[in-house]
């Protein structure tokens, strides 16, 4: 069953890809929990039931978790450990990056906390009010923050400063504007910037676009808009370094490229539910969700769940496996962190 976000309910969008999840799952929970597989996580971080982390990101040993109400955890040991750092906003915190010496967070009313190595976050001006949802940065200063409402930002020295980098909505989706409404500008949920400046974002409609230095968008996948009924939205994605990569989100969806991003087509996830992160490596791949986790060694072909724990009970909306270590780190609901081998 495709769960759509009613055009009504836009202007309210939730803090986050995982909130606006949240909200459309409660009217259509899956009530089959998955089989039990042997692996066990381990518990890291745990905070109180009403914390929430929505991303984390590590460079080598150094990763930063964000979530709500300014939340920032940051750790030196590949997430064996975490520590607080204070936040100079109280407004909850989306989406992380964190590359060399420079750290980006972004989050609500448009806020971007920028950091230089160990010293304290700062917040930068940018030309929004928006949710950002999602940022990315690459080692030569580019980044790019995506969120509601088609909000593409753009910077050139490692969030520093920041320029409306927005695609042509009208021009997308014009054909379909009977159905979607005037002025139809897609939430983008994911973004990721590779070392070469090349751009991918995804969002509603099962949309990826692709950009160099964020300038210039073009559709590599798009969905349809069939009867009033729009197409899954997608909630993240990762394209590793030999061409292949996953976007995930709504109703199960996942997408798969071979060709480092040119080119998706949809693959068997094994799910009906909501997708919310995704981390592969290799062959491996894991994916989280509301109240399920999947596991692929052979790229997708074939999923085993992953369970144990809250697993089956809660969300995890970030997935990432830092440089030398066998686990993934995942985090979610309540402010936790768990290890998965």
């Amino acid at each position: 069953m495709m769960i759509r976000i009613p055009r009504l309910m836009r202007s309210v969008l939730p803090l986050s890809a995982v909130a606006a999840a949240v909200l459309v799952a409660n009217a259509y929970a899956n009530a089959n929990a998955p089989a039990s597989t042997a692996t066990q996580p381990t518990t890291l971080l745990r905070g109180i039931p009403h914390q929430a982390l929505f991303d984390v990101d590590f460079d080598g040993r150094n990763g930063i978790a964000v979530g709500a109400g300014g939340q920032i955890v940051v750790s030196g040991d590949a997430g064996k450990t975490w520590a607080p750092q204070p936040s100079p906003s109280p407004l909850s915190l989306l989406g992380v990056a964190t590359r060399g010496a420079h750290s980006i967070a972004v989050g609500q009313m448009g806020l971007v906390l920028t950091r230089t190595d160990n010293g304290p976050w700062t917040v930068v001006k940018t030309p929004t009010t928006e949710r950002l949802l999602s940022v990315d940065l690459n080692p030569s200063g580019l980044a790019v923050a995506v969120g509601s409402f088609g909000t593409v930002l753009r910077s050139t020295d490692h969030g520093a400063s920041w320029q409306e980098a927005t695609p042509d909505w009208h021009g997308l989706f014009a054909s379909e504007s009977a159905t979607l409404g005037d002025g139809f500008r897609p939430h983008v949920f994911a973004v990721q910037v590779d070392d070469d400046g090349l751009v991918t974002i995804a969002g509603e409609v099962s949309m990826v676009l692709r950009a160099r230095d964020a300038l210039g968008w073009r559709v590599v996948h798009q969905g349809a808009v069939n009867e009033g009924r729009l197409d899954p939205s997608l909630f993240a994605m990762q394209i590793r370094r030999d061409g292949v990569g996953f976007a995930v989100g709504q109703s199960g969806l996942m997408l798969k490229t071979t060709d480092g991003g040119e080119q998706w087509a949809p693959i068997a996830s094994g799910s009906t539910g909501l997708l919310l992160s995704v981390e592969t490596r290799d062959r491996n791949v894991l994916v989280t969700g509301m109240r399920e986790m999947r596991r692929s060694h052979d790229d997708g072909q074939t999923w085993t769940p992953v369970t144990g724990g809250d697993i089956a009970t809660a969300w995890y909306s970030a997935a990432v496996q830092p440089e030398g270590s066998p686990q993934v780190l995942v985090a979610g609901q309540a402010g936790t962190i768990l290890s998965i081998p």
